[in-house]
C-alpha cells in the first residue's frame, strides 16, 4: 500500500468507527465467513472458471442474504421487507484468504444454534461459499468495528465496506 493510500485508509477508517459503533444491537454475533478465489462450473460440455473480485464478492453476500433473511422472516421478508440487521465488511488480499466478517443482530425468535446452522446452510448454497466459518459471541461492539475497520489485510479499504447489502434498521 502506497503512503498517500495509507493515510486515506486511516482517515476513511477514522470516520467509519464512530459511525458504526453508533448502531444499536440487541444480540450481536460476530461471524467470518470465506470465500473461494476461484469456481469452475461444467455447462454443456465447457468448463470455464470465474475469479472472485469486488462485485462477485458482493453479488454472492447479496445472494446469501437473501437466502438467509427468507429462511429467517420467510413471505415477511419480501412482501414487507423486513431483514436482518448487518454490517458486512470485505477483507482479503494476495496473502489473505477472501473473508466476510459479518456483524448481525440475531432475531429474537432463533437461539444461537438455529441462527448459526441457518447462516452455514445458506452460506454453503452461494457459489463463493468456502467451508471455513467462525462465529463469536459479541461482548464488546466497539472492539469488534474497530477489529474488522482495520487497514491492514484489505487491497482497496475504500471498497471494503459492504454498502450494497448493508442493513442497519
Amino acid at each position: 500500500m502506497r503512503y498517500t493510500q495509507f493515510i486515506q485508509s486511516n482517515a476513511l477508517s477514522n470516520a467509519l468507527i464512530p459511525y458504526f459503533n453508533n448502531v444499536k444491537f440487541n444480540n450481536p454475533v460476530a461471524i467470518t465467513l470465506t470465500l473461494k478465489r476461484v469456481v469452475t462450473t461444467s455447462d454443456v460440455g465447457l468448463r470455464t472458471q470465474s475469479f472472485l473480485d469486488v462485485i462477485k464478492t458482493t453479488q454472492n453476500i447479496r445472494y446469501f442474504l437473501n437466502r438467509l433473511n427468507t429462511k429467517i422472516y420467510k413471505s415477511s421478508f419480501r412482501r414487507f421487507g423486513k431483514c436482518l440487521k448487518v454490517i458486512p465488511i470485505i477483507e482479503g488480499d494476495k496473502n489473505t484468504h477472501p473473508h466476510v466478517h459479518f456483524t448481525f443482530d440475531i432475531p429474537p425468535h432463533l437461539t444461537d444454534d438455529e441462527f448459526i446452522q441457518l447462516v452455514r446452510d445458506c452460506w454453503g448454497q452461494t457459489l463463493f461459499g468456502y467451508h471455513q466459518y467462525n462465529f463469536t459471541r459479541i461482548y464488546d461492539l466497539n472492539g469488534w468495528i474497530g477489529y474488522k475497520l482495520k487497514t491492514r489485510t484489505k487491497d482497496d479499504y475504500a471498497r471494503s465496506v459492504d454498502w450494497e447489502n448493508i442493513n442497519l434498521n
